[in-house]
């Protein structure tokens, strides 16, 4: 006995036909992860975390594709990042500071930034 097509099964055969359609690729695709830290070097040269402080991750056609603060042990998570070349900005004290980063893994990561 043969069961009848439903539209939700139509809808998945045609979508899978599509040019570029790429299906759970592009999910896994999406899976990238950069983390980094951020410190703030005290008067006695000591090292301290720096929570609370806004990373934004930049591409140069698509603009900020993400963004987040750190926590208050300093570290950051930016997730569902595509492969690519980005550029992390750090706002601090009126200045941006920015840092070159390339994504082709499943986890970058980033130098520690140190804020003066």
């Amino acid at each position: 006995m043969r069961r009848p097509v439903t539209m939700l099964t139509l809808l998945a055969l045609l979508l899978t036909a599509l040019p570029g359609f790429t299906g759970t690729a592009e999910a896994a695709d999406q899976a990238r992860v950069v983390r980094g830290k951020v410190l703030k070097q005290l008067a006695d040269g000591n090292r301290v975390a720096a929570p609370r402080i806004e990373v934004k991750l930049v591409h140069a056609r698509r603009g900020v594709v993400a963004e987040t603060f750190t926590r208050t042990d300093g570290l950051y998570h930016l997730r569902n990042v595509r492969h690519g070349r980005y550029e992390i900005q750090i706002e601090h004290r009126g200045e941006t500071l920015r840092f070159a980063v390339v994504v082709d893994g499943d986890v970058e990561d980033v130098a520690p930034v140190i804020l003066r």
